[in-house]
């Protein structure tokens, strides 16, 4: 769920664990001292450990993500809450995804652990599958707790009606990787169906370097966008989806 657009050569960095992980999040999720990235050909997926010696862990992780989330996974009840409000956000494109950064603090709260939101992002077609469906679109939102830890909420994106959220963010789009970052406002809250229900696992980062312990909460009501705005992302980003990984 986090993003690091980059481009250099290859070369040995120090291990990357969430803690450091949130911290980069925290500025901006982009890096040019890690060698590039993408999904498809020498530089997709199955090749990412390969990249750097600080990716390994998309190969040797026993916690990988995105998954596919059968009814074995614990379902959450009523025990997640946001206080997402009206606030600056700015948009960028970092060449692998639209990204929102926020500027005010505002907060997630799940398991009893509190998360303060950092960031979201889209993916195209959803990166976790629920019960094997894949969704044509997937938004994280990407927090750390006090301890650095990171906790991301997916919530999985159907063709319907228009969210308005979506629009005022595909508005403020710049149109080129690392374009200068354009400011909209919005509330969170308007990318979040109704219901607050979740599946809770523990996972990872899903682009390099795949770092482990990030706390997974997937909702199980999906929202919606237009098939428009669906297809505008499309025209961007044809597909930035990592596999789904092994449960283990």
């Amino acid at each position: 769920a986090l993003l690091i657009s980059a481009c250099s050569t290859a070369k040995t960095t120090p291990e990357v664990t969430p803690e450091s992980a949130a911290s980069t999040v925290a500025e901006k999720v982009d890096s040019h001292t890690a060698p590039h990235w993408g999904y498809t050909g020498d530089i997709g997926p199955a090749n990412w450990a390969g990249l750097d010696a600080s990716f390994a862990t998309c190969a040797t992780g026993t916690e990988q993500s995105p998954i596919n989330i059968v009814e074995s996974i614990p379902k959450m009840e009523g025990k997640l809450e946001t206080s997402y409000a009206d606030g600056s956000v700015s948009v960028i494109n970092n060449g692998h995804t639209i990204q929102g950064n926020l500027s005010e603090k505002t907060y997630m709260v799940a398991n009893e652990r509190s998360f303060e939101l950092l960031q979201f992002h889209f993916h195209t077609p959803s990166e976790n599958t629920l019960m094997g469906k894949s969704f044509p679109m997937e938004v994280h939102f990407v927090h750390k707790d006090a301890d650095g830890k990171l906790g991301v909420l997916g919530v999985f994106i159907e063709e319907g009606a228009a969210n308005d959220a979506i629009a005022a963010i595909w508005a403020n789009t710049p149109a080129t990787k690392d374009g200068e970052a354009k400011t909209t406002t919005l509330n969170p809250t308007a990318m979040l169906p109704a219901s607050r229900n979740y599946y809770s696992f523990a996972g990872s980062l899903t682009t390099p370097p795949c770092s482990e312990g990030v706390a997974w909460h997937v909702l199980d009501e999906p929202i919606s966008a237009s098939a428009e705005q669906i297809a505008t992302f499309q025209s961007l980003f044809p597909m930035n989806a990592r596999p789904v990984q092994t449960r283990n």
